[in-house]
């Protein structure tokens, strides 16, 4: 999917493994129109443009007030270019429900001349309707991209509670609420790290109170904070916006991805979601101090799940594309189940398991491991190639005689798993659904541990290791053949454990 876009430096990393995705420059927009032919124009409330130190659309996408003159016509002349050509056209307002009524930076006036309009906050839905006539318009919150925040481990976490951000004391009410957040922290014990956005900076506006002063420390560069949203167990979220039942900061979805259990003031919208999976130190100043490891440990979880479920940009991006109309190939629920056996006893016990499997709504494969002969393998295709059950040879599958397709069945991934998982009648299908959540941000084969026996090494969650052995694992087009080679070998291979 090609997509022609102006967005601001975190929206454009969040979008781009989602589509091949352009930004527009402001200067030559129409020859990079010419060479691209995009499917769709994103644009969002952009307050610079994806390089954040040149800036090239400041000022150059909100209406104003405070200009004598329009101020977009680069802007309006793209949209022409799209409306000729019938390019759908998609503006999503993240400013909004703060910037609905600011005449100064106007992106209402903007996302109107869009044939599409997303907003962070659903109640603006019908203030668009209601206030200006448009007849689309649609909610999208923030989200999060697994590919720059996910769990995966590469440090011991310590016992300080993270904050990276800036303080404001232009927003009083945010302000005060940020200051007794971080008491409460100091009071249960725990150590306040505060990487602070304006470190350097010489404005007084920007300057935290004397007495977190000595937890200041550096920013840290956009593509690092993943990396410090796993410094620690537990990690900070300011929301400036308290009252939208779904705007709120998007710091907390990426905490949150980062299975970084998340303090923060209250929001309606992070409540509506999140529950008491989400500490509010504003509500009650002593909640760290009577929280235990056990509740820490279960919203972690369930955070985590939650979010690399249904609040990626995978998700919002599809979303996009459905509400313009565009075909897309959807993210697949369904996926193949494929039995490796290594024997024809072990074919024909795992065929009958898998033919009576009627709740499975993906592909079911019986794959021969490279231990039987190809006489085996020919007396399998033609007892077992039926019933639902499809038959794969992996000498076949290895040399390129039989395509990956017959394995994966169009989707994007396949659940590898041994016969005596099989066996199993206490399988939780929610174990699956919820270790497939990680294939997204893997590239490697993503075993899940739940199933290991006690003690395999190297199984600890959101780790990477070397292992010859597994029970059940996720594998992709472009990671199975190498893997397939390693158990036939009975050498390692480095995979991810979940």
């Amino acid at each position: 999917m090609k997509v022609a876009a102006i967005l601001d430096e975190f929206s454009h990393n969040s979008f781009k493994f989602e589509c091949d995705l352009i930004e527009l420059p402001y200067s030559g927009w129409k020859e990079a129109l010419d060479q691209f032919q995009p499917d769709l124009f994103l644009c969002e409330s952009a307050w610079s443009g994806a390089d954040s130190a040149l800036r090239p659309w400041k000022g150059r996408v909100y209406a104003s007030e405070n200009f004598s003159s329009e101020n977009r016509g680069e802007l309006l002349k793209i949209l022409d270019y799209c409306n000729q050509r019938g390019i759908p056209t998609v503006f999503w307002n993240k400013e909004d429900p703060a910037h609905y009524e600011d005449k100064k930076h106007n992106f209402v006036d903007t996302a109107l001349k869009f044939d599409h309009i997303f907003t962070t906050d659903a109640d603006c839905v019908d203030r668009y309707s209601e206030d200006y006539g448009h007849r689309s318009v649609h909610v999208l919150p923030f989200a999060v991209q697994p590919r720059l925040f996910n769990p995966v481990e590469k440090q011991i976490r310590s016992d300080d509670v993270i904050f990276a951000g800036g303080w404001y004391s232009n927003h009083a009410g945010r302000s005060e609420k940020m200051g007794q957040i971080f008491d409460s922290v100091r009071n249960s014990g725990r150590t306040l790290k505060i990487y602070d956005r304006f470190y350097e900076s010489d404005d007084p506006s920007h300057e935290f109170p004397e007495r977190f002063q000595s937890a200041l420390n550096a920013a840290v560069a956009g593509d690092q904070m993943g990396d410090v949203y796993k410094e620690s167990e537990i990690g900070i979220t300011i929301n400036t916006v308290t009252k939208s039942p779904t705007m709120f900061a998007r710091r907390i979805f990426e905490l949150m991805a980062c299975n970084t259990y998340v303090i923060s003031n209250y929001s309606e919208g992070v409540d509506a979601i999140f529950g008491s999976n989400v500490l509010y130190l504003d509500r009650d100043p002593n909640g760290l101090s009577k929280l235990t490891q056990q509740e820490l440990e279960r919203a972690r979880q369930e955070n985590l799940e939650l979010v690399l479920s249904q609040h990626t940009y995978r998700k919002r991006f599809e979303k996009i594309l459905q509400v313009s109309g565009i075909p897309h190939a959807a993210t697949v629920e369904e996926y193949p189940i494929v039995v490796r056996v290594n024997s024809v006893e072990e074919a024909g016990e795992a065929f009958s398991i898998l033919r009576d499997m009627g709740q499975w709504l993906g592909a079911k494969v019986l794959l021969l491991g490279s231990g039987l002969t190809n006489l085996e393998y020919a007396d399998a295709l033609t007892e077992y190639n039926r019933d639902g059950v499809r038959v794969v040879y992996e000498p076949l599958l290895l040399n390129g005689e039989t395509e990956m397709f017959e394995l994966f069945s169009g989707s994007t991934d396949a659940l590898l798993v041994r016969l005596n998982i099989l066996r199993s009648s206490s399988i939780d299908s929610a174990t699956f659904v919820a270790a497939r959540n990680h294939v997204q941000y893997s590239d490697l084969p993503v075993v899940i541990t739940d199933f290991d026996a006690v003690g395999v090494e190297g199984a600890r969650k959101y780790t990477f290791s070397q292992r010859q052995h597994f029970t059940a694992v996720f594998v992709q087009p472009a990671n199975l053949a190498a893997f397939l080679r390693h158990l036939a070998s009975g050498t390692p291979a480095t995979v991810y454990n979940v």
